[in-house]
């Protein structure tokens, strides 16, 4: 039978908050950094936001990483591989530096990489998430987490991207009150601008933690499926869509994982010297020697445990922000090697499967070309 619509309860309430914050926007003068969300307009396209979580503490950081979910589809899965490395510093993020201050215990910190688009109508592939996954580290088994996901409803789905994910992110950017949220109204100022991207710690009970009723962590408290891994451990990445209105109601979301034709594509989280290292690893499609002697070389997340930094080899260089690049002259951070943690496996997939998710994306692409 044909599927309906999210509830229009949960739309009226996202929609709230993005009129609060196109309000906010419009009334005051510069910029204010903003985590994009296409719902808010064409110029706002959808960002990968990293959130870290201490349950313990009930404490949330986060960090909006600047990419967009759509120019990452694009340059984050293809045959030449790609890698991307952000350093969060607590010298110049006050919020982190707040999430920090009482020394938190890096074995109790969860983290997850999200971005939300939920701006369409409920036709195929408006409602997208791209995310991670708590990976299982058992040899020859499927996480719980990916299982949950596999078989949840796209029309569930729907509602969890609009009432639960997106909802987080408009609850950041329109939060007035928390003086160490720098997204949206505690940002430089002035006009919405996802160009400025701002950070926010925030405790149980105020506007954007993420452990609220509606559990974004989870991708909604209805849908419970885990979305972050311990720091230091890495995470496979996906992009979940729905399917359209003509679907029967049990049609599971569209599930494709970020890979090219021979390597999977994943984040990685860990404390170094001080600072967290979030990165992003795709292997080059057939790798020669000599590439993969450079990758050897590099500081980069490993599936084996988190962010390690080898001794570098003169041949490469480790930017603060940005990819590795080559360099005569390495940067010196020294042969530091973090605890190992067991290696994520990766999830089973059939070609068939793959068919299905490519053909979706596809169709999806199609009709966004179309109404453009």
């Amino acid at each position: 039978m044909p599927r309906s619509l999210p509830p229009l309860r949960a739309c009226a309430a996202l929609g709230s908050r993005l009129l609060a914050a196109a309000t906010l926007a419009a009334a005051a003068p510069s910029v204010l950094a903003v985590i994009g969300m296409p719902q808010d307009g064409d110029n706002y396209p959808a960002e990968l936001v990293l959130t870290v979580w201490d349950p313990v503490a009930k404490a949330s950081y986060t960090y909006d990483t600047g990419v967009s979910m759509e120019s990452f589809m694009e340059t984050a899965q293809t045959d030449a591989g790609y890698q991307r490395f952000w350093t969060l510093d607590p010298a110049n993020d006050r919020a982190l530096a707040k999430f920090m201050e009482a020394g938190t215990a890096k074995d109790r910190l969860l983290w997850y990489v999200a971005g939300v688009d939920a701006s369409g109508f409920g036709d195929a592939g408006d409602y997208r998430v791209a995310t991670t996954l708590r990976a299982t580290t058992v040899q020859g088994q499927t996480s719980n987490a990916y299982r949950q996901l596999m078989a949840r409803p796209s029309i569930e789905f729907a509602t969890d991207a609009t009432a639960a994910m997106a909802t987080y992110f408009a609850d950041l950017n329109t939060d007035a009150n928390n003086a160490l949220n720098f997204h949206g109204a505690r940002g430089p100022g002035g006009a919405a601008d996802v160009n400025y991207n701002g950070s926010s710690y925030t405790i149980e009970g105020q506007q954007g933690y993420v452990d609220s009723a509606a559990q974004p962590w989870r991708m909604s408290a209805a849908a419970g499926i885990d979305l972050t891994n311990p720091v230091g451990r890495s995470s496979w990445f996906y992009l979940l869509q729905n399917q359209g209105p003509e679907a029967a109601t049990d049609a599971p979301v569209i599930v494709d994982e970020f890979d090219n034709l021979t390597n999977d594509g994943y984040w990685g989280l860990d404390v170094l010297n001080g600072r967290y290292i979030l990165s992003y690893s795709l292997f080059t499609t057939g790798p020669s020697a000599a590439q993969r002697a450079f990758a050897a070389s590099v500081g980069r997340t490993e599936l084996n445990g988190g962010f390690r930094v080898t001794a570098l080899a003169g041949v490469a260089a480790l930017a603060t922000e940005g990819r590795a690049t080559i360099a005569s002259r390495p940067v010196s951070l020294g042969a530091v090697t973090l605890d190992p943690v067991t290696a994520p496996v990766p999830e089973p997939a059939s070609v068939a499967l793959m068919a299905v998710g490519a053909a979706a994306v596809a169709a999806a692409a199609a009709r966004r070309r179309t109404r453009a």
